[in-house]
């Protein structure tokens, strides 16, 4: 007879909230095939080199040495972040320390990339690319990744780049003692599947049926951050987010709706932003916006939290709401605050037409929705004024602490290119002109997500 689990809310479960909403990682195999610490390392090839005298490498031209693989890629804002930092420890411990900068990526890719940002690869980092071998060898999920080899030829740990300090190397060297947090995230999950229903183990609990099911779990180091939209597969719905902090939960349950909308056009997605979220509670110490400094790792790691919602698919419909109660019960027992949405009065930039200038529609053609930051241009390309916005405000502005409205009425698509840095509000006002658009200041009566102490 199957087991029904009802009204499992707000659990503290101090195992793993293990979801990773990376899709390369929805593929990775159950059983994980490389080396782990105090294992030997093999005379690895390193075949492809830049950055460096010399175009390939192995492992034992480093003899003596000890060598920290660091798995990267461009697009990880953490790792490119990291890179003064390794050249800064990599010239301090020269005689007894070689950092090496391994990704998947072409030397083209990564040429690119840097052109435009001279000065952030270290000239003593050399970039191990368009690698597969290394990364089989070390398997892991999230980047950066650090593996620490000793002048043996043994795997000694596996951590992040917040724990290659220069404190820590000295303890290694002189003695030999090994002061790094291990990061493990090499696992097995399935995020499509319910922890309840053996989403970390196909095997367990399949005889289950959840009606309801909601779980809490304090910071988990080995999977990455993310908070989703409602999603039904299986019979079930579910929103689930990892390493959020309370912020971003009351953003999820407020404006991710199970609705049949793009995000473009989803009323609800403003609500994601910063600048719609106002923390009234009295401590805000656990409060990130605007621009609270996140280097931290403690800090961080106690203000946030995974959380996961089941509900039958039918049921979908209450996810939000249940949502929302659940974390104003949880928070409001942990810390005495709440959430919820109010209309608010607050200063705002509007994007308005310009009387008097014609508005050239779209040519038509491929849609084309880009913005360079480090060129400093915007390029779309049969796109609405609400794709613009979008595009701009998700990708460039996302922290920006003042609302930013469409009120053009404009809904045709357009092609236009601005030359202007996308954090220049003001710049891109004025290249906008020209197309009979420009930003003003405004006051308006929004929807406000606000947290604040319990009543």
């Amino acid at each position: 007879m199957n087991r029904i689990v009802t009204k499992a809310t707000s659990l503290i479960v101090l195992g793993c909230c293990l979801i990773i909403l990376n899709v390369l990682n929805l593929k990775a195999q159950d059983k994980k095939v490389g080396l782990t610490i105090g294992d030997q390392v093999p005379d690895l090839q390193f075949a492809q080199v830049m950055n460096a005298n010399y175009k390939s490498a192995r492992l034992s031209d480093f003899k003596g040495k000890y060598v920290i693989i660091d798995f990267w890629a461009t697009w990880c804002a953490p790792c490119v972040g990291a890179f003064p930092k390794l050249g800064k420890l990599a010239e301090k411990f020269k005689d007894k320390l070689v950092i090496l900068a391994v990704t998947r990526e072409t030397d083209k890719v990564i040429g690119s990339f840097f052109k435009p940002r001279p000065g952030v690869l270290p000239s003593n980092i050399p970039v191990v690319y368009s690698d597969t071998s290394v990364n089989k060898l070390f398997p892991h999920r999230m980047i950066p990744h650090e593996v620490i080899i000793n002048p043996d030829g043994k795997v000694i740990t596996t951590t992040s780049t917040d724990d290659l300090t220069e404190e820590n190397l000295e303890k290694l060297f002189k003695q030999h003692e090994v002061n790094f947090k291990v990061k493990k995230d090499n696992v097995s999950f399935n995020p499509y599947k319910p922890l309840l229903l053996g989403g970390l183990n196909e095997n367990a609990n399949s005889d289950v049926i959840i009606t309801y099911s909601s779980i809490f779990t304090p910071f988990n180091p080995s999977i990455r951050a993310g908070a989703g939209q409602p999603f039904v597969k299986d019979g079930y719905a579910m929103i689930q987010a990892t390493n959020a902090d309370i912020e971003t939960l009351y953003q999820t349950a407020f404006a991710s709706k199970p609705k049949p909308y793009t995000l473009v056009n989803d009323p609800n997605w403003p609500l994601r932003y910063p600048s719609r979220l106002v923390w009234e509670a009295k401590d805000s110490t656990r409060y990130y916006y605007p621009g609270r400094p996140r280097s931290n790792r403690r800090v961080q790691e106690d203000s946030q939290f995974c959380y996961e919602v089941v509900m039958l698919a039918k049921d979908v419909d209450k996810l939000n709401s249940w949502m929302v109660a659940d974390l104003n019960r949880y928070f409001g027992e942990l810390y005495g605050i709440e959430g919820l949405v109010e209309k608010r009065k607050v200063k705002c930039l509007s994007l308005v037409r310009i009387p008097g200038i014609s508005v050239i529609p779209s040519k038509g053609g491929k849609k084309a929705t880009t913005i360079d930051g480090a060129r400093k241009i915007f390029d779309f390309s049969n796109s609405t004024t609400d794709e613009f916005l979008f595009m701009w405000m998700s990708f460039h502005l996302f922290r920006y602490m003042t609302p930013i409205l469409n009120e053009t009425e404009y809904k045709t698509p357009l092609d236009f290119r601005l030359d202007a840095d996308p954090k220049d509000i003001w710049a891109v006002s004025k290249a906008l002109e020209a197309y009979g658009f420009k930003l003003v200041e405004t006051e308006k009566e929004l929807d406000m997500i606000v947290i604040r102490d319990k009543k």
